[in-house]
């Protein structure tokens, strides 16, 4: 695995563990910790594009992250921001882990808003 897919793998497990606590704890969302999250899973999907295989523990953060983000978030009603914010993570780790599945024809830019 190359050193730059391992920084964004390291950064990824620890922006898990800034946002997952105050989520399943108070039912809080940082969003603007969301956010970085989101702009390291579109760099790691860069760096894995054409790979066939991906290490297991990244696998395993990328799985994780979502089921345990969908469970809390079901805690949480009536919010459209949420249900985007849902939707969001599904692409994010569903094209890190696909090439072909989220083809988007929004700027990369506008994406990572």
């Amino acid at each position: 695995m190359s050193e730059q897919l391992e920084i964004l793998e390291e950064l990824i497990g620890e922006k898990m563990l800034k946002v997952l606590p105050p989520l399943r704890a108070k039912k809080e969302i940082l969003f603007d910790d969301f956010l970085e999250l989101f702009i390291y899973l579109e760099k790691t999907k860069d760096l894995l594009s054409g790979q066939n295989v991906i290490s297991r523990s990244l696998s395993y953060k990328l799985f994780y992250l979502y089921f345990e983000v969908s469970k809390q978030f079901s805690f949480i009603h009536d919010s459209t921001q949420i249900l985007e914010l849902q939707q969001k993570l599904f692409k994010a780790v569903i094209s890190t882990l696909n090439d072909n599945f989220f083809i988007d024809s929004t700027p990369k830019e506008e994406r990572l808003k």
